[in-house]
């Protein structure tokens, strides 16, 4: 996820106020350096001349160019959409003005929107309406001139241009910077905290998790007793049982009067209804004692005085003794 954090504009005057702000973003740039330098900024200039806006004059005092990215607000006010084009792409414009020329700031990237808000006081209170309608405002006027459409063509007009930009671009700046300090600092501490673990004589989570689950296979699993009470399962209360009963019930020698079939067909489906009931009632005591035996059965060791071999076992009533170690 990104956090954002909106800083307050620069300004000059009052002069109280430009104190404040700068003490503001002072201590934004203190912190950021104080957790690895890993923010990074979004400058917002009206216009087309990022040499002559104050954000920019900062971001260059602090050497923020390969981590800022520069957004071109208003861009519907702006004189000529070329020259907008030239500072936007980082391209001469068609008279051959270079970017430099025009007051370009070579940042990560520009990109340029428009966003005028629509008329109307409803707009003022259905947020969600206004955005959709700067949104689409948006895509149609970067879609009304070729040096708009030549922006919107390399990503570089537009909130989603943006957005993209953003992520893919925070993604990949963290990968280079943050997270290898990061994980070797994870890693480090699972370390510690390992090693005091084993000094304290305490089984890693993971390991008793696995034993865990080998002495649960072991004892409930595909190879264990439970397949012969599944069969058993099957065979009394499945056939012998269920299917019996039910059998039993539609075994209808009557012969029934038209005006009697639906009394009588409701009879039937309730008696078939009873005698299923009746079986899934007792499914909870056919099962709960047998797997009970099996996972709190006590297992001991067994040693053979032959072969002084030994070996784990399980006694589990009705199943026999399981035996942890197999003879190949």
């Amino acid at each position: 996820s990104i956090d954002l954090v909106d800083l307050p504009g620069i300004t000059t005057v009052p002069e109280s106020k430009a104190s404040e702000i700068q003490s503001i973003l002072q201590r934004q740039l203190d912190e950021d350096a104080a957790t690895g330098c890993h923010s990074m900024f979004l400058a917002v200039v009206p216009g087309v001349r990022p040499s002559t806006n104050m954000a920019m004059r900062w971001i260059q005092d602090n050497r923020l160019q390969a981590r800022s990215f520069g957004v071109f607000s208003k861009c519907d006010q702006a004189a000529d959409l070329d020259v907008l084009r030239a500072i936007t792409l980082s391209e001469s414009t068609e008279a051959g003005e270079l970017p430099s020329e025009l007051g370009a700031v070579p940042l990560k990237m520009w990109v340029a929107t428009m966003l005028k808000p629509p008329s109307g006081p409803e707009f003022a209170v259905h947020n969600f309406e206004r955005i959709l309608r700067q949104q689409a405002a948006e895509e149609q006027f970067f879609d009304s001139e070729t040096p708009l459409k030549l922006m919107r063509d390399r990503s570089s007009a537009g909130i989603n241009a943006l957005v993209r930009h953003l992520e893919k671009d925070y993604s990949e700046y963290l990968n280079t910077t943050w997270k290898d300090s990061a994980m070797r600092k994870l890693l480090d501490k699972l370390e510690d905290k390992e090693f005091e673990l084993r000094m304290l004589g305490v089984v890693e989570e993971r390991e008793r998790d696995r034993l865990a689950k080998m002495e649960v296979q072991r004892r409930i699993g595909l190879d264990s007793p439970v397949a012969d009470i599944y069969k058993r399962f099957l065979k009394e209360f499945v056939h012998e049982g269920l299917c019996s009963r039910v059998r039993a019930a539609l075994a209808v020698t009557t012969i029934w009067e038209g005006y009697d079939l639906d009394e009588n067909l409701k009879r039937l489906r309730e008696k078939i209804v009873s005698e299923v009931n009746g079986q899934l009632d007792r499914v909870t005591a056919f099962w709960v004692k047998p797997l009970e035996d099996l996972l709190t059965a006590e297992s001991t060791v067994d040693i053979d005085i032959t072969t002084s071999e030994a070996n784990i076992f399980t006694g589990c009533p009705g199943a026999g003794r399981l035996r942890l170690f197999r003879k190949s």
